[in-house]
């Protein structure tokens, strides 16, 4: 009995892990004015996607507000609700909730902590060629945790909210 339920978990941790290898996936770079971001992404079922990106956000940095660039890191879980496939690639039309964490300066130059919820609507498309392409928007709200004369203060990150309002163009390699 007990040999026969080792063979039934072994099969099925093998069809988990085959199904899961076998879902697209793709990895690239993300840029927008505000900062630079590499992506990768892997469906979760056929109408859904996971997202997680990691960067360097220079927003602040261009407008002078400060001398250092941040870092920000996030994952969002994408539904797809459109999707169209033609001769030359498949596009899909998606969106989904985000969240993202990070430590950047905002505009009254302090640096500290950021905690972000974002809500991204987006266009790819994918080559029959390993590449896709997308757009998206992803407006952002956040709160920003810093320190002020040894004090802790909590204020909106508006950066974050500013630079979320221009579009984010991405170039991905599909595997």
């Amino acid at each position: 009995m007990l040999k026969h339920r080792n063979r039934l978990m072994l099969l099925l941790t093998i069809c988990i892990a085959g199904s899961t290898c076998a879902r697209p996936k793709s990895a690239g770079a993300v840029f927008s004015p505000g900062g630079t971001m590499i992506s990768y992404q892997s469906y979760v079922s056929e109408r859904s996607f996971v997202n997680f990106l990691i960067g360097i956000e220079y927003g602040a940095l261009l407008l002078e507000q400060t001398s250092k660039p941040g870092i920000n890191a996030g994952a969002g879980y994408n539904f797809i609700f459109r999707q169209r496939n033609n001769r030359s690639g498949t596009s899909v039309w998606y969106a989904g909730p985000a969240v993202s964490l990070g430590y950047m300066a905002d505009k009254d130059k302090f640096h500290g902590m950021i905690f972000c919820f974002s809500g991204v609507i987006g266009y790819e498309y994918s080559f029959h060629l390993p590449v896709s392409l997308s757009v998206d928007l992803a407006p952002t709200l956040g709160l920003s945790f810093h320190n002020v004369d040894e004090n802790l203060q909590l204020s909106p990150y508006i950066n974050g909210f500013i630079w979320s309002l221009v579009p984010r163009i991405g170039i991905k390699y599909r595997f």
